[in-house]
């Protein structure tokens, strides 16, 4: 009993040396700056600068309801860049056999592909259509490394949770991987 006594003594000791610590030591160390210090820095003021200028701007196709998104604020984005429309065919026979794949996803992404580039050079826009090959979250950023756009814009499916956890996030991954600016679109 007295062992438990003399623990308990020494706990509530211990916590009121913490709690003096705690009240006196901003009064012992107060500093000459006293300007606060905000956890993620301060307000430092806008600076005008020029607005960016991109020549090449990559877009990222997966044939869904994205693309149309995507594409618009894409088109909004250069005054007359390169567009680069990016696809990656993610079947298992591209994640092994890479462009050596000639299997009926692959040769029809390709076609689909260049029917938006086709599209796009007939409304007047430089574009080119380049296809990667195996995970998307590889794929993308191994196109931006070769192609080397000054943006690389990214369409959003918009699901969360469970299905971020069975599918992944590609636009996650691809954006940690890039030294571009990413904009991604929903």
């Amino acid at each position: 009993m007295a062992g438990v006594l003399r623990g308990r003594s020494l706990l509530f000791a211990g916590c009121d040396h913490v709690l003096l610590y705690i009240a006196i030591m901003p009064l012992l160390s107060r500093r000459k700056d006293s300007r606060i210090r905000a956890p993620h820095g301060v307000f430092s003021g806008l600076e005008a600068g020029p607005r960016p200028q991109y020549k090449a701007i990559a877009v990222t196709i997966d044939f869904s309801h994205a693309d149309q998104l995507a594409l618009r604020h894409a088109l909004e984005q250069g005054q007359t860049p390169r567009y680069l429309l990016f696809h990656a065919v993610e079947t298992a026979g591209a994640i092994v056999m890479g462009d050596d794949i000639h299997d009926y996803e692959a040769e029809s992404d390709k076609i689909n592909l260049e029917k938006y580039g086709t599209q796009l050079q007939e409304m007047g826009y430089t574009c080119e259509t380049v296809i990667g090959y195996g995970s998307p979250k590889k794929a993308i950023p191994k196109m931006v490394q070769e192609q080397q756009p000054d943006l690389l814009v990214m369409g959003a499916h918009g699901h969360t949770g469970l299905m971020d956890l069975v599918l992944g996030t590609t636009v996650g991954a691809v954006r940690h991987a890039v030294r571009i600016p990413v904009l991604i679109v929903r």
